[in-house]
């Protein structure tokens, strides 16, 4: 048992909840992250005893583009205030934990800056992931380099290289001594380097007791990530999505579901997989924002306090407020600046802080929800019962989502009573079983009366003041007079005004005493609450403010999306309309009034710009950008994105998918046996053409950029010996067997791959003059672009037999026109530009297209061309 297997979390997101300047100006230290230690004192009074807080270091804006790693945010302070803020929160008996940005950098990391300066002769050059300097981006570095989610701010590090790990080692090392910090939630921990996560997790084993490691990871099998050698939890995202839409579906079977199949995946044991529960958190909205119905807040936290995992509560989200991403995707609205002093009244007055006061307190008092086994007892599309069990102590938990109330029959433990943690009413058991009544929207955790009165009332009372929400429990625990009514609950009064009036009268008081009387008759805190109980509720969708609605054209949508995509992603920042081709005489026509234009292939001119004088932002839907002038839109004011390195892989797969063709003629060897040639021979075996073997031959690359390294990797694992022709060698690689010159490469390569981008000095490059440097017989494989051969040369070199095969997915004119000579070549191996086609990369390409957008619409534009 560890300090983090009964932890309940309080998650802060500081720059948004101190008000810090969206962007550091490195200036003297602002000490608000002193604003943030009377909010110790509420974690604390809400039933939470851990804190997750981050990010707190030096970054350029939104903290995850850290500049170093030692220091605190000069928008927060020192590190003397995170040291005092550490410590107050240990006096006080809370845990803390630190946002671990180890994925990737900003751009004013010390190391990127020295690249930047020195580039090939940096030494911190393989400290960053696919460096290339033949590349460029919107920066205008002079190079291209790996990052994260596509945005070129964040630069990617390389944890392949032990340096890197090492210096992330000292930095934990560095926290753990400086600040006595418990443990790391390591953000991107999905495509963090195992071996990375490997090295921490020996390192947290040694540094100090019960150091805690929780990772992000959004989808996936969880146990890769949660097991002996390196996370102890992962934020738990599956049931995140299944909770919010089981309750607004009216589909409980999802939320049981994805329960079963998690708890599963940890050997169906409590111990198995404690994932990291949350409702919400700095990523995604309120879900006080996502609940249709907002009484299922009540349902939904009870389940998150009750289920398997590790409960945790997102600041703000317990006075149930609210969060939505704005148009455009900014995060704002879900990271706001909060002043605690305006929920003063919270703890009695607000129904979600009343009730996730008391489940704090309950998870806490009741260990079989840490420890215990987890039971499906009862479901059904709107009512779901389950238990968790750990010795003789058996918890029920109860949850309605329909719009009535239901009474529901369950098995439980071998206790004669059993109370409602939340609303005090007592049951007896009958026959091992229990009935209870389950208000709509809402659940109650059912425990054995003992337990109730020496573990949980006792929890109520520690934190109990005169205004605490514990206090409609008063007459319990300062032991008054109780009487059981004829349904079971308790009633009785606590001496107050308000608790003096009759039951009935609750409807009659005002807000506060609305609550503080039904509560103190016996009720659930919640009944009988109307909307006004949580804020922002009433506003009804008339008085909202209208805002202009951007125009978006996406002018040949098809070949991206055929119908096996979503447009979704761009409808949330206007009126999307979709075009799957899009003709030169049309262009214009379509683009009118339109703010932003996609395309991919359609040529927008400086005479269509001059009738579409609203157009503001072209997305190329594609790396090659040839169909816009830069220096026209730049000189407009219009900015165009690219989509570089989202098809690195597939092109790769291509590359290989040619090469095999040419050498096991896979094709004809299957026409052949389908028209019945197979079951006509003679032997059990027969081949239509010599095949080659791959493994030993010499595979020679033009162009290393991350393509490039794909397809080395690809070659070395066929056995073949890689020559690469760059000007930028990668010296690490260990995929590479020699760095030469093109002529050498093209002198004993038996296969040559081209790789490179289509410039001034690469068009062409492969002509009558090169080709008669290469192999008798060598095979030459383009998938990079159709421009960089003279397609007559290599078709009388294929004609005359000095090339053995020509494989290509790219042609120079695209479509093929019909007289390109490589058509007329039995040995020339075409394929339609498909590369990139496979659905995941095109999801990708999406995803790229969305976050382009949604940068440039933030004001921190992301592939920016111009």
């Amino acid at each position: 048992m560890a300090w983090y297997d009964e932890a309940v979390f309080y998650h802060i997101y500081p720059l948004g909840l101190t008000g810090a300047p969206k962007l550091n100006d490195y200036g003297e230290p602002v000490h608000r992250l002193n604003t943030l230690l009377p909010w110790i004192d509420h974690i604390q009074k809400i039933g939470c005893n851990a804190i997750y807080i981050g990010p707190l270091f030096e970054s350029v804006g939104h903290g995850y583009e850290t500049t170093d790693y030692r220091k605190l945010d000069s928008r927060l302070g020192t590190n003397e205030d995170l040291k005092n803020f550490v410590k107050t929160c240990h006096d006080k008996g809370i845990r803390v934990i630190l946002d671990g940005v180890f994925n990737h950098v900003g751009r004013d990391f010390f190391a990127f800056k020295d690249l930047q300066q020195y580039r090939e002769g940096s030494r911190y050059r393989d400290w960053f992931c696919d460096v290339n300097f033949w590349g460029n981006n919107e920066y205008n570095d002079g190079f291209s380099y790996g990052n994260w989610g596509g945005y070129n701010l964040l630069v990617k590090l390389n944890h392949w290289n032990q340096e890197v790990r090492n210096y992330i080692l000292d930095v934990v090392r560095f926290w753990v001594s400086e600040f006595d910090i418990d443990g790391l939630r390591l953000d991107a921990a999905d495509v963090l380097h195992f071996d990375m996560m490997k090295d921490l997790r020996v390192l947290a084993d040694s540094i100090k007791p019960e150091f805690w490691l929780m990772g992000e990871v959004i989808h996936g099998e969880y146990n890769r990530w949660v097991n002996e050698g390196t996370l102890h939890s992962v934020t738990n995202y599956h049931l995140h999505k299944a909770l919010y839409s089981g309750c607004n579906d009216h589909n409980f079977f999802e939320i049981a579901h994805t329960v079963k199949r998690l708890y599963g995946m940890g050997g169906n044991r409590p111990d198995g997989l404690k994932l990291y529960n949350f409702t919400d958190n700095h990523d995604v909205e309120r879900i006080h924002t996502k609940l249709q119905n907002k009484e299922h807040f009540h349902a939904v936290h009870v389940m998150e306090y009750t289920l398997p995992g590790v409960p945790s509560i997102y600041y703000g989200s317990e006075f149930a407020i609210d969060g939505e991403k704005h148009r455009g995707g900014s995060d704002d609205a879900i990271r706001p600046a909060l002043n605690l002093e305006d929920f003063a009244s919270a703890y009695t007055e607000n129904p979600a802080t009343v009730l996730l006061s008391k489940l704090g307190r309950i998870r806490r008092a009741v260990p079989a929800l840490s420890y215990g086994d987890y039971r499906e007892l009862f479901l059904t599309t709107k009512q779901y019962a389950y238990a968790r069990v750990l010795g003789d102590v058996q918890a029920v938990c109860t949850v309605n989502n329909d719009e009535s109330d239901y009474v529901m029959t369950v098995n439980c433990g071998p206790a004669a009573e059993y109370v409602g943690c939340i609303s005090g009413q007592r049951v007896s058991v009958n026959n091992g079983q229990i009935s209870v009544n389950v208000k709509a929207g809402q659940g109650e955790i059912w425990v054995p009366a003992d337990v109730y009165e020496h573990q949980v009332l006792p929890a109520f009372a520690a934190g109990a003041d005169e205004k605490d929400v514990a206090a409609c429990q008063c007459q319990e625990y300062a032991g008054q007079e109780q009487k059981e009514t004829e349904n079971g609950s308790v009633d009785g009064t606590c001496g107050s005004e308000v608790c003096s009036k009759e039951e009935e009268s609750c409807t009659e008081a005002d807000s506060s005493e609305k609550i503080d009387a039904c509560c103190c008759a016996g009720a659930d805190p919640l009944e009988n609450t109307d909307a006004a109980c949580f804020p922002g509720e009433a506003d009804s969708a008339s008085e909202k403010k209208t805002e202009n609605i951007r125009k978006i054209v996406i002018l040949d949508g098809y070949t991206e999306n055929p119908g096996d995509l979503s447009w979704g992603g761009f409808e949330e920042f206007g009126e999307v309309t979709v075009y799957d081709r899009t003709s030169p005489e049309d262009t214009a026509e379509r683009l009118k009034g339109a703010e932003i234009a996609l395309t991919n292939k359609t040529v927008i001119t400086g005479e269509i710009l001059d009738v579409c004088p609203d157009l503001k932002y072209i997305g190329v839907l594609a790396t090659g950008y040839n169909v816009v002038d830069l220096e026209d839109c730049r000189r407009r004011g219009i900015t165009v994105t690219n989509i570089p390195n989202y098809s690195t892989a597939a092109v790769a797969q291509m590359t290989f998918a040619l090469l095999l063709e040419i050498t096991q003629q896979v094709g004809r060897h299957n026409a052949s046996v389908k028209q019945g040639d197979w079951a006509a021979c003679p032997d059990f075996s027969y081949c239509l053409t010599p095949l080659v073997e791959l493994a030993g031959k010499t595979f020679g690359i033009c162009g290393y950029g991350q393509i490039g390294h794909a397809v080395a990797r690809v070659a070395k694992a066929f056995g073949m010996k890689v020559l690469v022709s760059s000007g930028h060698p990668d010296w690490n690689d260990r995929n590479v067997d020699a760095y030469v010159s093109r002529e050498d490469l093209l002198r004993q390569a038996d296969v040559v791959s081209l790789h490179c981008p289509l410039k001034s000095d690469t068009e062409g490059m492969i002509n009558e003059d090169s080709i008669a440097l290469m192999k008798d017989g060598a095979i030459l494989l383009n998938t990079g672009r159709g421009p960089l051969v003279v397609e007559a040369d290599v078709a009388a070199a294929l004609n005359s037999g000095k090339l053995t095969a020509y494989g290509c997915d790219v042609v120079s004119v695209e479509p093929v026109h019909s007289d390109n000579p490589l058509l007329a070549c039995e040995n020339a191996y075409m394929t339609p530009h498909i590369a990139w086609a496979a659905k995941e990369c095109r999801a990708r390409l999406m995803d790229i297209a969305v976050n382009n957008l949604k940068g440039y619409l933030q004001g921190q534009p992301q592939n920016k061309l111009n």
